[in-house]
């Protein structure tokens, strides 16, 4: 039987506990309760999988970010002679996808396919990477005490 302790619903109508039901003995709470209240495992696991995609991808942006080390500005100069971490790249992007979308690989990783809406957010949120950056390497080091 599942419980609140142990991270499931508890039953909706327990004879033995007087909290779990009216006078009439009907139950203070629908047999849905815990799909409305926290939702189908299928919203679940689009949740997940929109979380888990907005990571990989905020960590491909910073690995775009992590090219210029020295408080250079552009981190993209160059990036295009750099065939071997073009590979990379956009070979974690194309596995990704696949992850995500890849019917069998995705059910074998415990994700789901994505909307195109939601492909949009995640790449938008993965790529505000690349402006904090720009803000953070702006600030100079002098403002921060031992620099």
């Amino acid at each position: 039987a599942s419980t609140a302790a142990s991270g499931g619903c508890p039953p909706p109508f327990d004879e033995n506990d007087a909290n779990t039901y009216t006078r009439g003995k009907k139950p203070k709470r629908p047999e849905d309760y815990c799909k409305h209240a926290r939702g189908s495992a299928s919203d679940t696991t689009q949740h997940y999988t929109m979380v888990f995609n907005v990571f990989v991808l905020m960590q491909l942006f910073n690995e775009i970010n992590s090219r210029k080390i020295h408080n250079e500005i552009n981190v993209f100069s160059g990036v295009f002679s750099n065939f071997l971490f073009l590979f990379i790249v956009i070979g974690t992007f194309v596995g990704q996808v696949a992850l995500i979308e890849a019917p069998g690989v995705n059910t074998a990783f415990g994700c789901q396919g994505l909307t195109p809406d939601q492909w949009l957010i995640s790449v938008a949120l993965g790529a505000s990477c690349l402006p904090l950056n720009f803000i953070f390497r702006a600030i100079p080091s002098s403002l921060f005490p031992g620099s």
